[in-house]
């Protein structure tokens, strides 16, 4: 099933995005940590505060980085069944 999806106009929201589509309800740690920051400046940016870091360009990055992941599993699975 394919779904739109919109795009939060605020950090905090497309960190949401990001954050749930990659590690379900309780993102925040684990995003924290595969962004390289901690999860007090997570939080910070999740209540509005600001940052020195493209936030964007490392979701974005962190979203391909598993796309490709799942883009493999999928080719693997897929070459497994027309072998047998």
């Amino acid at each position: 099933m394919s779904q739109t999806l919109k795009v939060p106009d605020s950090l905090a929201g497309r960190l949401e995005l990001v954050g749930r589509a990659l590690h379900g309800t309780r993102w925040q740690r684990p995003l924290a940590a595969a962004l390289g920051v901690s999860h007090v400046a997570l939080s910070r940016w999740v209540r509005g505060g600001g940052t020195n870091i493209d936030v964007d360009a490392a979701l974005f990055k962190l979203l391909r980085a598993r796309a490709r992941e799942i883009d493999a599993a999928l080719l693997a699975l897929l070459d497994f069944y027309k072998k047998r």
